[in-house]
């Protein structure tokens, strides 16, 4: 539990396989050694982990609530709900598992019942940031733009250094057409989590609306470096080079998006017009042709 704690999960499951060889039963060890493989971004183990704690002791929430959230990763997502519905069923009060469901639900576009399992961990946890910011989600999702600002700025007035909820504070006020006031979001999400390639998006996006493309560039480019194999980040900052009339620059960028998505017509009428405005009809005409062909 301390390695876990600590990050270091192949010395967690290490330690967890020795202990589980000596007491292969024991459903303590078997739902820790679930969560460290989940940590560890090993899905499958976890589950199989995970079946062998709720065999072990079907009465533990515990062991519910992480065979959940591996069968979650692996997209089994009507089990993951039965999962979080036995564990609060063995402990209602469990609202890390009320949180959980209502994640679930919210993917499974069943947001009338997602919110009220928030509110289920809210009135457990009314300081549970994790699900004020899910509230804020479903909120969003459901175009209650300044129902889901409310719920953002209390996760936030409970955690201050709350990433994902000034990024997602930063999205709901660009659907409010206040777009200074999501560049500063923005600008703290990225502070807070300088990895957070989301909040480099979306803080670009809000700088853009501002008329502020040099910073726009400067956000996505940082969102290119921590995630080069995402087609849409380099359609994105595709759109902000095209701001500037950077049509040598844009068609690069389109050319990657290319090699990573060859079967989308929507990239080739893209490029197309970027080859256009850059003069190059020739080549224009070849990359309609092209998706003429799939079409």
């Amino acid at each position: 539990v301390i390695l876990n704690g600590m990050g270091r999960q192949d010395e967690a499951i290490a330690a967890l396989d020795k202990a589980e060889k000596l007491d292969p039963k024991n459903a303590a060890i078997l739902w820790n050694k679930c969560y460290a493989l989940w940590l560890a971004g090993r899905y499958k183990e976890s589950e199989k982990i995970g079946r062998k704690a709720v065999k072990a002791a079907p009465d533990s929430p515990e062991a519910w609530l992480n065979l959940g959230a591996a069968v979650v990763k692996l997209d089994k997502l009507e089990e993951a709900v039965q999962c979080w519905e036995k564990a609060l069923e063995l402990r209602p009060d469990f609202a890390f598992a009320w949180n959980n469901l209502a994640n679930v639900l919210r993917d499974m576009g069943r947001l009338k019942e997602s919110e009220e399992k928030c509110m289920k961990a809210l009135e457990i946890d009314p300081n549970y940031v994790e699900a004020l910011n899910n509230l804020g989600n479903v909120y969003l999702d459901q175009g209650k733009y300044e129902g889901a600002e409310k719920w953002y700025r209390r996760a936030i007035a409970n955690k201050p250094d709350y990433a994902e909820a000034h990024n997602n504070l930063c999205v709901a006020l660009m659907y409010q057409s206040r777009y200074d006031e999501a560049v500063m979001h923005g600008r703290y999400a990225t502070s807070f989590k300088p990895g957070y390639t989301d909040a480099y998006v979306n803080l670009s996006d809000a700088m853009r609306n501002l008329g502020d493309v040099d910073e726009a560039r400067k956000a996505i480019e940082q969102a290119v470096i921590l995630r080069p194999e995402s087609a849409e980040v380099h359609m994105d900052l595709a759109d902000v080079l095209l701001m500037q009339d950077k049509y040598g620059d844009a068609e690069i960028e389109l050319k990657k998006v290319e090699k990573m998505q060859p079967d989308s017509p929507r990239i080739y009428i893209k490029l197309a017009a970027v080859q256009e405005r850059a003069g190059k009809l020739n080549d224009a005409i070849d990359t309609v042709n092209k998706a003429v062909e799939m079409n």
